[in-house]
């Protein structure tokens, strides 16, 4: 898919999922949030580089290259 949005960045969910993390934890404005949320999204960064080795076995070169060509997360 190297339309729309998914031909700006590889993951506009985890993005999605991220900001909101982030937000939350600017809303509630509380240090216990502020960490859980670090550590949800290094949790979910570590989940993503599980999936792309996935990915890449199960699509081989396509893949590698769609990755090379278009940014992970900032477009």
């Amino acid at each position: 898919m190297t339309d729309g949005l998914y031909g700006e960045i590889q993951h506009p969910r985890y993005v999605e999922i991220q900001l909101g993390f982030i937000g939350y934890a600017l809303i509630i404005n509380f240090q216990g949030v502020y960490i859980m949320a670090i550590i949800l999204i290094l949790n979910q960064y570590f989940i993503l580089i599980l999936e792309e080795k996935e990915l890449v076995k199960r699509f081989g070169g396509v893949y590698a290259e769609y990755s090379k060509s278009v940014p992970r997360f900032i477009p």
